[in-house]
C-alpha cells in the first residue's frame, strides 16, 4: 500500500511504460475538448519563449523534419470527392480585392512551371476557348 501523500515511484521518475486504457484517454479527452486559453495565459507562452537559441544541430534537425513533411500537415492524405466539391463550392464566387489578385499574381511570378505543367494550363485554355466560341 502507497502512503498518502506519496510518489508511486522512486525519485520522481514518471510513469514511463504506464499504459493508459482508453476509458482513461476518453477522460482526458472529454475534459480537455473546447479548452481555450485565455489571452493573458498566451501572451505569457509567447514571452516565456521570447529570445530562445537553438543550436545549430537542433536547427538542422528542425528542417529536416520539415522537409520531410512537405510543408503540409495533410501530406499523403487524400480529399474525398464530397469534400472536394464542398470546397468547390464554397468558393465559387468569391470576389477577391485588387490587392489580393495582386498578391496572387506575385507571390507564383518567377516561379517555373514544369512542362506537365504548362501542358495542362494550355489544354485548359483551349478548352475554354473552344466553349466560349461555341455558346
Amino acid at each position: 500500500m502507497v502512503p498518502i501523500g506519496y510518489n508511486l515511484t522512486n525519485g520522481g521518475e514518471g510513469s514511463l511504460g504506464r499504459i493508459t486504457s482508453q476509458e482513461t484517454k476518453d477522460k482526458i479527452r472529454d475534459s480537455l475538448l473546447g479548452f481555450k486559453a485565455s489571452k493573458e495565459t498566451k501572451e505569457n507562452i509567447s514571452i516565456s519563449l521570447l529570445g530562445r537559441k537553438f543550436s545549430e544541430e537542433h536547427r538542422k534537425n528542425l528542417s529536416e523534419s520539415i522537409k520531410k513533411t512537405n510543408y503540409s500537415s495533410r501530406f499523403g492524405q487524400k480529399r474525398t470527392k464530397e469534400t472536394k466539391n464542398k470546397m468547390s463550392k464554397s468558393a465559387k464566387g468569391k470576389i477577391f480585392s485588387k490587392e489580393h489578385r495582386k498578391n496572387l499574381i506575385n507571390c507564383r511570378k518567377g516561379k517555373p512551371l514544369s512542362e506537365e505543367h504548362k501542358r495542362k494550363i494550355s489544354d485548359f485554355w483551349k478548352k475554354r476557348r473552344l466553349e466560349l466560341e461555341n455558346n
